[in-house]
């Protein structure tokens, strides 16, 4: 029995720790680096706009509606800048879902990028540009392969 105990205890322990792991932030943020999905150009951190869970930043004010009329043209690149911004964390292979393979990974769009198998791999090294982003950070991808940080309850 005390040994029953011990081993849930030391799970529970472990999950809290990896789990404070995954919330924080691997490396400070350049927002110098960063740009607003509606016209590339760098952002502005203090013009934000509510995204998903997390904030999207924009150069201007003038990007606001745009990006509120049209968010479905600009989800990739908005998806993009939350990985950027480390507003989520990755979970799964953006393109099958599956668990990551930790030994299978590229560099998109600056993020480091974890697949299931070589073949998904392959797929997002085949494409170029704005078409791997897509693959990576479109909805269908981003939706499945990346989440934000559950937040630890206030106690």
């Amino acid at each position: 029995m005390k040994t029953r105990i011990l081993a849930t205890a030391c799970t529970v322990a472990a999950v809290l720790f990896v789990g404070t792991l995954v919330a924080e932030p691997q490396a400070e943020v350049d927002f110098e680096t960063i740009t607003c999905p509606v016209s590339g150009k760098p952002v502005n951190v203090e013009q934000t706009l509510d995204y998903k869970e997390g904030q999207v930043y924009l150069c201007c004010p003038g990007c606001v509606a745009p990006f509120e009329k049209k968010t479905a043209k600009y989800a990739t690149a908005a998806n993009h800048q939350l990985a950027t911004t480390q507003q989520v964390v990755q979970v799964n292979c953006p393109i099958s879902g599956r668990a990551v393979n930790e030994e299978v990974s590229s560099e998109v769009g600056g993020i480091t990028v974890g697949y299931c198998c070589k073949g998904c791999l392959k797929k997002v090294n085949s494409a170029e540009g704005d078409d791997q982003l897509a693959l990576v950070f479109g909805e269908e991808a981003f939706e499945q392969g990346f989440a934000f940080p559950e937040e630890e309850d206030a106690e």
